[in-house]
């Protein structure tokens, strides 16, 4: 059994369309969880809808104003299953999302057992509101590195998002209580993961990932164009952005300190002084402890902007 974890807010356009493509997978052994962020349109009601017409498939939590990140925390606290998905309201799965990718977790399963915590995510494809191609491969159009995936690099750059993800009970115990100071959920579970477990890439688009106006979080395109646009707007809000996620990485650090080897333990002393360093210190710091996003264009912004 597999607990879907969808999070709704204000999610008629898309909804239906997301649940039937649950209900259209070539793998049916799972429960739907759904809560809501206090929608104020007839999202409720198309749950209800579905309800009525799936019982045994669907359980509604409620309804409360939360945001994405809190929305998704308060799912996988009230989970009970031993291997989860993330689900987003305005997705579409393909059918075989959940097949493909429960299989690449039951190798990974074999090769590190199932008290590990494991964590399998895919590609996805890029599409428009209306499911039109925009791209074939987001990690290719992010120019994302398929096999890398260190506790350093994912902490300036996620590769991984949530609603590719499945994830087994070992991984979830060790995530929660999700922190209000984390970016995301799926980050916080991605860096969870890096840290103390394993995580398997499954090259694979496996989602029509829509892209609109209301996305919480989208593609961003490649280029030098954009990252330039980005860096020369945006400069206070990278930096910001920046030390978020050392926050982030340090408030997990010292969750774990615990289960930490010596290298890590060391990092963590660093990042507690990282905000106090000078301009070259800083730099030095990232060079030092591999800190290093995908591509050239992104690492200039990230020792242009911090």
């Amino acid at each position: 059994m597999i607990q879907i974890l969808l999070a709704t807010w204000n999610s008629e356009r898309y909804l239906a369309e997301q649940l039937d493509s649950l209900f259209a997978q070539t793998y049916q052994n799972f429960e739907i969880l759904i809560h809501d962020g206090g929608s104020s349109d007839n999202t409720v009601s198309i749950i209800h809808r579905y309800m009525k017409q799936y019982p045994e498939k669907i359980r509604f939590l409620g309804s409360e104003q939360m945001d994405a990140c809190a929305n998704f925390a308060k799912l996988l606290e009230c989970a009970d299953g031993e291997l989860f998905m993330f689900c987003d309201h305005d997705d579409v799965w393909k059918k075989e999302k959940i097949d493909c990718t429960l299989k690449a977790y039951k190798k990974a399963e074999q090769q590190y057992g199932n008290y590990t915590p494991l964590l399998v995510f895919t590609d996805l494809e890029i599409v428009d509101s209306d499911l039109n191609k925009l791209h074939s491969s987001m990690m290719n159009a992010q120019h994302l590195n398929k096999s890398s995936f260190t506790i350093q690099k994912l902490a300036v750059q996620n590769a991984a998002t949530g609603n590719t993800m499945l994830f087994n009970k070992a991984l979830r115990d060790l995530v929660l209580p999700i922190p209000q100071q984390t970016i995301m959920h799926d980050y916080w579970v991605v860096l969870t993961a890096a840290l103390l477990g394993k995580i398997i890439y499954l090259d694979s688009p496996l989602i029509l990932y829509r892209q609109h106006n209301n996305n919480v979080i989208g593609s961003f395109r490649y280029d030098f164009v954009n990252i330039c646009k980005k860096v020369y707007r945006s400069r206070q809000e990278l930096r910001n952005t920046f030390y978020r996620k050392m926050d982030q990485l340090t408030i997990l650090l010292t969750r774990q300190s615990d289960k930490l080897d010596a290298e890590k333990t060391e990092l963590l002393a660093s990042l507690q002084k990282l905000k106090n360093m000078n301009y070259l210190e800083k730099r030095i710091f990232l060079l030092k402890n591999k800190f290093k996003a995908e591509g050239f264009l992104r690492n200039l912004g990230m020792y242009l902007v911090i």
